[in-house]
């Protein structure tokens, strides 16, 4: 059975028709939104959390407006439901991206991985796998980890010693 479209599954999820001005990204804004989309696909759906941090993901990192991150949120979605391009996509990926587009991008997916509050294995597999790729070093890594969980800490929480 084919996957449904991006915007339908929204549409249908919340009642909340998708615009967005048509356009391409830039290839970095591409890339991320490719790698969000395919980290929510990944259990084999988009959950209605999943897409909202998907576009508020790339709306935060590449200062985009709401209908700029839910077009390309939208394009990367469709077009990666529609290819299975992503281990040629994944070949380039320590070549391409510096130490800081590296710890953004794991920080994203992570945010996309506990988006829907399941813990599915097919997620972690491939953030395992897109990390492996980019060759994200032990400290960058652990940079992003200790971001995502700080977001998340209620205030005056002292981190863990």
């Amino acid at each position: 059975m084919p996957r449904p479209k991006f915007e339908d599954l929204i549409y249908r999820r919340t009642g909340v028709q998708l615009g967005g001005r048509p356009g391409r990204g830039s290839e970095e804004e591409e890339l991320f939104a490719t790698l969000l989309a395919a980290m929510a696909w990944a259990d084999g759906e988009i959950s209605t959390e999943e897409a909202v941090h998907m576009i508020e993901g790339v709306k935060r990192h590449f200062g985009l407006n709401e209908p700029e991150a839910v077009s390309l949120v939208r394009r990367a979605a469709d077009g990666f439901r529609e290819s299975d391009g992503l281990d040629a996509l994944m070949a380039d990926l320590e070549s391409s991206m510096s130490l800081a587009q590296k710890e953004a991008l794991t920080l994203m997916l992570l945010e996309v991985v506990a988006a829907d509050g399941r813990k599915a294995v097919e997620e972690i597999e491939l953030l395992q796998q897109i990390v492996e790729a980019m060759r994200v070093p032990e400290d960058v890594l652990g940079r992003a980890f200790d971001r995502y969980f700080a977001d998340r800490r209620a205030p005056g929480e002292s981190p863990p010693t």
